[in-house]
């Protein structure tokens, strides 16, 4: 089979020119070959060459290998570069070039930047352009190397769980609505494309033709445009009165949503992920997952995300989607579909998620489409005015999509898209909500501290009045102390003392055993082991260890002391408080023998480990 020669350019091949005419224009292509839209500096001041340099960082900036890869981003470099002309010409009306940018402009530029907004990113912006601008000062090339830190505190606390419920609830009836309309439209096309259109549907007239309402929805599918005979005056409203749309809705909606009601969806799914907006935004339609299992019947779809501040290495990381998350990707995918449709029929097919129809004329080459979401800041006061929440004080709730993204770390607490030191640290450490879930999970450690301490310190005891006064009694003991009958009699003859105390499970002990599993650990741990029963047959030696232990305090260093002995004085203390009376303490220093002094003499001095 012969070898095929790739097609190469010719020779004389060169890139096409970025700019028009008039160098003030400049068209912007992805990272995949699609066009990210054409930026127009015309409106904004000249500042003598300053603006023309400017555009030329931006070229920069929006190349093959340059730091803007997305519309968004590039939409916010053109609206900071506008900012910035605007104000050195009304601050520094002496600066005409790029020469004339010292470290008393850039920072007074700042600091104008400082007083109005309080997140950083406009200002590392600037940053970010001016140095790829040939022939900024080299003392301002220094100063541009201070980067804005974020700030320490936010302006905002997490929504409350009730507020986040409220969210979700009206978000969700808002998106359910503007799904039931568009798929109920694509089922009218779908019948009309079938030939069975409802009967009792009443044709449409526009300019002495009767249109059905297959014949609208198709033309509009096709060319995104209502037909051109129901553009004018009475039709505009006659046609949604005709499909019953509301008051706010346009004709074209018929088929796509509008960019509140994919603002709405934006919301929700960080509701469900807590995910940067702009991750959201990006999204494209994601793969139907295979042999991934699954608690519920519902399908499982596999998302390609990207985040480019995680850097080359993390930016680009695939995520799952089931359950409700599945249902919320299924609503997306269904809501705009015919979006897509319509873009390919019109030459411009893409695969991303979130599209909506413009209210105006858009940055899309479409002119009708919004793909580009850099300016949903607007959207967000459409949505809050066509579907207000409730705070808690009962005024409406300023929806933030920041705000919303802490919420979902702070009550599910867990990173998102971010490490887990980030998230506790930066997220929900200073969250007022945080330490609101954190009170009874505190509670509840102190109270198992508690009970350890209590498990460990307090050795169960029987005392003369609890002894049984036979062996009819012994299953009441052994019901008390959670032992067998058996054992309970062999506590009682004394088959199971130690040095301190009996042991009533010598082979799982809370301390240190050997490699046969049997407790390895000094007889001084009875007194802190929950294995341990004191009776008053083991009072003597106990008598003698705690006067013994009272000698040595006054022999060894406190350093020493506090190191070997404190522990063992204090649990002993609270076990003679608890076995017997003074009465009967004194009682046992009169019993003590030879013996027992010599068994405390070397468990003392460790002669009985193991």
């Amino acid at each position: 089979m012969p070898r095929l020669r790739a097609e190469l350019p010719s020779g004389a091949y060169r890139r096409p020119k970025r700019t028009d005419s008039n160098e003030t224009v400049v068209t912007v292509v992805g990272e995949n070959g699609e066009s990210l839209g054409s930026f127009d500096f015309s409106r904004y001041p000249l500042v003598g060459t300053l603006r023309q340099s400017l555009i030329q960082a931006f070229i920069t900036a929006t190349s093959s290998g340059g730091r803007w890869r997305r519309a968004g981003s590039c939409a916010a470099g053109q609206s900071m570069v506008g900012t910035f002309l605007k104000f050195v010409e009304a601050n520094h009306p002496n600066v005409e070039s790029i020469e004339g940018i010292t470290p008393e402009v850039w920072n007074s530029w700042r600091t104008d930047l400082e007083g109005r907004v309080k997140w950083p990113g406009q200002i590392n912006l600037s940053r970010s352009l001016l140095a790829d601008v040939e022939g900024v000062p080299e003392a301002t090339q220094l100063a541009l190397r201070t980067r804005a830190p974020k700030p320490k505190s936010r302006d905002y606390n997490a929504y409350s769980r009730e507020e986040f419920a409220r969210i979700k609830r009206v978000y969700t009836g808002y998106v359910m609505e503007a799904e039931k309309r568009i798929t109920s439209n694509v089922k009218t096309l779908i019948d009309y494309w079938n030939g069975v259109e409802d009967p009792e549907d009443k044709p449409y007239r526009a300019k002495w033709k009767d249109w059905s309402k297959g014949q609208i929805l198709d033309h509009l599918l096709t060319t995104g445009e209502i037909p051109k005979a129901m553009e004018k005056f009475p039709h505009f409203s006659g046609l949604k009165d005709h499909f019953g749309l509301e008051p706010h809705q346009r004709s074209r909606n018929l088929l796509f949503p509008n960019p509140a009601e994919i603002l709405a969806l934006v919301v929700l799914f960080i509701c469900e992920r807590g995910y940067n907006s702009s991750v959201v935004f990006g999204m494209e339609v994601p793969e139907l997952a295979s042999g991934l299992p699954t608690k519920s019947s519902g399908s499982v779809y596999t998302a390609h995300l990207d985040k480019p501040r995680r850097g080359p290495a993390k930016r680009y990381f695939t995520s799952n989607f089931a359950g409700n998350e599945s249902r919320l990707m299924e609503r997306a995918i269904r809501m705009t579909q015919p979006a897509r449709y319509t873009l390919e029929q019109l030459g411009f097919p893409t695969n991303q998620l979130l599209i909506a129809l413009g209210t105006q004329t858009t940055r899309h080459p479409s002119g009708i489409f919004i793909t580009d979401w850099s300016t949903s800041s607007y959207f967000v006061k459409s949505l809050a005015k066509l579907a207000p929440v409730l705070g808690d004080d009962g005024t409406p709730l300023h929806l933030n999509l920041r705000r919303l993204r802490l919420t979902e770390q702070v009550h599910s607490q867990r990173s998102r898209q971010n490490s887990e030191t980030v998230s506790e640290e930066i997220y929900r450490r200073s969250e007022p909500a945080t330490v609101r879930q954190a009170v009874p999970v505190l509670l509840q450690g102190q109270q198992e501290a508690l009970q350890h301490a209590q498990r460990f310190v307090e050795i169960r005891t029987v005392t003369t009045q609890e002894l049984p006064a036979d062996g009819a009694h012994v299953e009441a003991l052994s019901a008390r102390l959670g032992i067998g009958q058996e054992a309970a009699q062999s506590l009682l003859n004394g088959a199971l003392d130690t040095a301190t105390a009996a042991c009533t499970d010598f082979f799982h002990s809370p301390f240190d055993t050997d490699q046969n599993g049997a407790c390895a650990a000094s007889f001084m741990m009875c007194l802190g082991c929950d294995n341990a029963v004191a009776t008053p047959r083991h009072l003597p030696q106990l008598v003698v260890l705690f006067d013994a232990l009272q000698s040595i305090a006054s022999t060894v260093s406190e350093e020493r002391w506090n190191r070997e002995f404190a522990m063992h004085q204090a649990r002993l203390r609270n076990l003679l408080s608890r076995l017997a009376t003074k009465a009967e303490i004194a009682e046992a220093r009169l019993q003590k023998t030879t013996e027992t002094e010599e068994l405390i003499s070397r468990l003392i001095g460790r002669e009985l480990d193991a």
